[in-house]
């Protein structure tokens, strides 16, 4: 029962976080949903998995406003050799049941819309896990003119 109730609550947040996401930039909803699915995963039914989404700066230029969304986990890690390559194209540790995609379009996506994504990670007994931070720059949302140059205003 104690699983069950867990499952429910993990659920529940990660459905508002989804929706912190989407509201913000709909861009920002896949590439966390990777992350956190591949937390869950690492956990193997137990541990904890803490989503942490913040108004924020780019650590690079104080300037740059946006939202930094925090993953992490107290699962086994990602060794040293597996954290560099996690963002190669078809690099997986799950064998036949990974496609080795996730990472690597979740960065793809998150550098395409100006953001940056760090890993820090231990696989120390007593002391392991995995924190993920990625950072989307505020975007402004435009409205799309039609065809023949004005709004279409009939939606």
């Amino acid at each position: 029962m104690l699983n069950a109730i867990a499952s429910v609550r993990l659920l529940f947040s990660l459905a508002l976080v989804m929706a912190t996401f989407a509201s913000r930039n709909p861009a920002l909803a896949a590439p966390n949903a990777t992350v956190v699915v591949n937390a869950v995963e690492a956990l193997n039914g137990e541990g904890r998995l803490k989503l942490h989404v913040l108004d924020s700066r780019d650590w690079r230029d104080s300037k740059r406003r946006g939202v930094r969304i925090f993953i992490a986990d107290n699962g086994t890690g990602i060794s040293l050799e597996n954290r560099q390559r996690i963002f190669e194209p078809f690099f997986t540790t799950k064998g036949e049941n990974g496609t080795g995609l996730g990472l690597w379009v979740t960065s793809g996506l998150v550098h395409k819309h100006g953001g940056w994504v760090r890993v820090r990670s231990s696989t120390q007994p007593g002391r392991s896990g995995t924190c993920f931070a990625v950072f989307f720059p505020d975007q402004k949302v435009s409205t799309m003119p039609d065809a023949a140059g004005g709004l279409d205003k009939s939606a």
